[in-house]
């Protein structure tokens, strides 16, 4: 889906692009505000779609390149690239989906006729750090071969503005590690004005047509109408209205056997369900296995050999998974295919004393199962499903 801001220059008196420059370096980015609000939103929606880390997207950035006493980048839009996460919620693509990026490229390759065109890469990040991996560069090198093309990264967070950073060439050479500078990914933080959205129709005061049509000062009032009053015997009520005294209305025996159809409802729902909690012979054994991974930790020589069940339904039915390995003060994640995952177990060298393990696997429909497991060298792990 191509998102292309609008490109004029001002609004209301507020920028509508962010200026991202850095001293002693010929590159100029100007990065439109409109794309900043888009692109935060499919940011964010990756990010809550995955429980703890989040999902990365990624995708193309759209606009031109000029020459204006250096390198001037101008962003107004984006494209993104759908991602199947056969690995695991990071953005990594399998050999059909880099195909489609490449299709999505040369669809918008530069051309005399074309304002905006293909300038650069971006992926949101949330993973550890805040640089390319090296399958970014080996994206960039293959597809983006460009002098001029940048990447950008977005990390996102819950509770505080995003940040984000930009990469470019210099020369043949990447600064991978991290961006010469990282600034807030939301346009209030940025200096432009917030957006105005619609919330389920309803329009905020500043954005509704300064005209409009002329209505009486003192319209007529509705003819006043006799409001219906349900008496039932035995309660009257506190105060009856004065425009028109009320009829009393009995309840009927219709009323009566459609409250007592209801209540037989209710009695055969709650005997199905108190059947199921209370039978031996329920399928309650096998709905608890169905969540279980059957993770354990033992002492391999020097090592840790680390295990799972890959006969559990959990691991047959998942796409893929992730190990993360927090192995005293640093911090190790381990991307599992499915084929991995039917191996059912991994050797570790462990540093330290103390290791904490989460194993994290995918399911089609995007929910998430995981186990975790802390062990400490001479002691029996201690499972935290």
């Amino acid at each position: 889906m191509d998102n292309t801001a609008p490109t004029s220059e001002s609004r209301d008196s507020f920028p509508v692009y962010y200026v991202w420059q850095v001293a002693g370096k010929s590159i100029s980015i100007r990065l439109n505000l409109d794309l900043v609000d888009a692109l935060l939103q499919e940011v964010m929606s990756g990010f809550g779609a995955v429980p703890r880390r989040g999902a990365e997207v990624g995708g193309i950035l759209l606009g031109s390149v000029k020459d204006d006493h250096g390198t001037v980048i101008v962003i107004d839009g984006f494209e993104r690239v759908p991602c199947e996460y056969r690995s695991g919620p990071s953005f990594t693509l399998s050999e059909p989906e880099l195909q489609r990026l490449r299709t999505t490229i040369e669809a918008r390759s530069p051309s005399p006729s074309r304002k905006s065109y293909v300038v650069g890469y971006f992926r949101s990040h949330t993973r550890d750090g805040m640089g390319l991996s090296p399958e970014d560069i080996q994206i960039f090198n293959d597809y983006f071969p460009q002098p001029n093309a940048v990447a950008l990264l977005v990390k996102p967070f819950a509770t505080k503005a995003s940040q984000a950073g930009f990469f470019f060439r210099e020369g043949a050479v990447f600064r991978t590690e991290s961006s010469y500078l990282e600034f807030p990914f939301r346009r209030r933080e940025l200096g432009g004005t917030p957006t105005i959205r619609k919330e389920r129709g309803v329009i905020p005061a500043s954005a509704q047509p300064q005209h409009r049509p002329t209505v009486p000062a003192h319209p007529p009032e509705p003819p006043e109408q006799p409001v219906p009053v349900m008496v039932v015997p035995g309660l009257e009520p506190a105060e009856a209205p004065l425009a028109s005294k009320p009829m009393p209305v009995p309840l009927t025996s219709s009323v009566w056997k459609f409250s007592a159809f209801l209540l037989l409802l209710l009695g055969i729902a709650l005997g199905f369900v108190a059947a199921r909690f209370t039978s031996p012979e329920t399928g309650e054994a096998s709905a608890a296995d169905s969540y279980t991974l059957g993770v354990a930790l033992e002492r391999s020589g020097e090592n840790v050999k680390i295990t799972w069940d890959r006969s559990a339904p959990a691991i047959r039915r998942s796409l893929g998974g992730v190990l993360v390995i927090r192995d005293g003060d640093s911090t190790r994640t381990v991307n599992l295919t499915r084929a991995s995952l039917q191996n059912g177990s991994v050797l570790y060298s462990h540093v330290s004393d103390h290791i904490t393990l989460r194993l994290e696997v995918f399911f089609s429909n995007g929910t998430v199962l995981s186990h975790t497991e802390d062990y400490i060298a001479g002691e029996r792990p201690v499972s935290n499903p």
